[in-house]
């Protein structure tokens, strides 16, 4: 769950946790995984429409927050990002953004890892 309007929590959390059941009044088995962050929120104009160097900017302060309450930051980044023929500054800014987040001592791991 996410916003594709914006960065940030959809459900105030930066952390995995079990949706809830109403209908059952219990917990659901599987875990939710919170995105934070999908790169297509930062670039169009329907949405935040922000430049790669302010969108880089957004993102650490949204890691600030997360690091704060040892949370998880969740990106989504789609292959299309990745491309030098029109996406290169957001390309760049992935790579940039890794950088930063090595240099802030944060673990890199795989859905399975975490949960």
């Amino acid at each position: 769950m996410g916003f594709q309007e914006h960065i940030g929590f959809r459900n105030s959390i930066c952390t995995p946790f079990h949706l809830y059941d109403f209908e059952q009044d219990s917990p659901f088995e599987w875990l939710e995984v919170p995105l934070n962050v999908m790169d297509c929120t930062l670039e169009f104009e329907e949405y935040m429409g922000l430049s790669p160097e302010r969108a880089l900017i957004e993102i650490k302060n949204l890691t600030q927050e997360i690091i704060k309450f040892n949370g998880n930051i969740c990106l989504n980044w789609h292959n299309t990002y990745f491309s030098e023929y029109e996406k290169e500054a957001w390309k760049n800014l992935y790579k940039e953004l890794i950088d930063w987040l090595i240099e802030q001592n944060c673990e890199f791991k795989t859905l399975k890892e975490l949960l």
